[in-house]
């Protein structure tokens, strides 16, 4: 059993030789991404479970609001030099291309990467839109505020073949 992203994190950060302090920053962000990815909620629904998966991108926005800006919006250390840095980045996006694949329907000719490009622009910028409140400032209603989060993962499963479900 591997050591837990956010231990393999903290080992890179002690490794020689030093990395700057974005690197540190953005690698503990990036281990800490990971692992609220991993341990969201499983369902047996492959439409759910990547709903979950959804969610899980939401929520980690919402409650490390730094460590999301620090990893979406700001320009990153080359990610030559940060090997460790870019691992736990496409370890966030495995978990997106394995849900995706395990959607009904799948096969080797799916172009899952494509499907997860897009779902995962869905949820960026709907992450993107919560956290800067761009939303209330355009006139939204805290009604329809409070919904979008249920209705964009719905309609992201429903993109990808998946019944539309209400939230």
């Amino acid at each position: 059993m591997s050591a837990p992203p956010i231990r393999n994190a903290i080992s890179s950060v002690n490794s020689v030789p030093p990395i700057s302090p974005v690197a540190t920053a953005t690698l503990v962000a990036g281990a800490s991404f990971a692992n609220d990815l991993a341990k969201r909620t499983r369902s047996d629904d492959p439409y759910r479970d990547l709903g979950h998966l959804g969610q899980s991108y939401l929520d980690y926005a919402r409650k490390h609001p730094l460590h999301y800006q620090l990893m979406f919006g700001t320009p990153l250390p080359n990610p030559a030099d940060h090997p460790e840095m870019m691992s736990q980045a496409r370890q966030a996006f495995a978990m997106l291309r394995e849900a995706i694949g395990k959607l009904p329907g799948r096969s080797a000719h799916s172009d899952v990467d494509q499907d997860a490009m897009f779902a995962w622009s869905v949820v960026h910028g709907l992450a993107s839109i919560q956290q800067t409140h761009a939303a209330e400032q355009v006139g939204f209603g805290k009604a329809t505020i409070g919904k979008a989060m249920g209705h964009t993962l719905s309609l992201i499963g429903a993109a990808l073949g998946g019944p539309a479900r209400k939230a």
